[in-house]
């Protein structure tokens, strides 16, 4: 348990694809094939709303450790301990929307993301230019191996990243779309009817 709670791990270092990395991808990817497998029992208000709380509940321990750790190890700084990271912010935000189960996903909503993701992006750029850190490697790119290795130098992989940001949520927002249209079909349809 002590090693578990170490300030660092010598000799160890982020990996892209690596053995660890590997196995963690795969344990998403059965998550995501599992819940497509079970998609018509999820159509049900409250088996998706008992998952909801599940995936809420496994975000929340994830950062009430991380957390917890940044505090008992002393390491929590303005470098590093801030939900700055739009990863760290991406999970609280949906703890709250799988907690509170009142989200629904409209083109709306998917506007609002992204002007949100600007306006972040601009934020977090500018305090970091006044503390002198990096969060969300607005700065310079990880010191560890990433897709970013790939991109253009500073500053010219930002924009890249940004817009591939809004096609991630693009393509992620495109289900509820579909399904959005299909509902909107049959309604028409059984409207005719009457």
């Amino acid at each position: 348990m002590h090693s578990f709670w170490k300030v660092a791990c010598e000799g160890t270092e982020f990996n892209l694809y690596s053995k660890s990395h590997l196995f963690a991808l795969i344990i998403i990817l059965e998550i995501i094939i599992f819940l497509y497998i079970n998609k018509a029992n999820l159509k049900n208000p409250e088996a998706r709303k008992k998952i909801g709380w599940v995936i809420g509940m496994i975000l929340f321990l994830q950062q009430f450790f991380l957390y917890f750790w940044y505090i008992d190890s002393g390491n929590f700084t303005l470098k590093e301990g801030l939900p700055l990271y739009i990863c760290r912010i991406v999970a609280i935000l949906c703890i709250f929307m799988m907690l509170s189960y009142n989200y629904k996903s409209t083109l709306k909503s998917l506007r609002k993301v992204i002007k949100w993701l600007l306006i972040y992006t601009v934020a977090v750029g500018m305090f970091n230019y006044v503390v002198g850190e990096n969060y969300s490697y607005l700065r310079e790119k990880p010191l560890t191996s990433t897709l970013l290795d790939y991109l253009p130098l500073y500053p010219y992989y930002i924009p890249i990243v940004i817009m591939a940001f809004v096609l991630i949520f693009m393509a992620l927002y495109l289900p509820f779309y579909i399904q959005e249209k299909k509902e909107n079909t049959i309604m028409i349809k059984n409207l005719g009817k009457n």
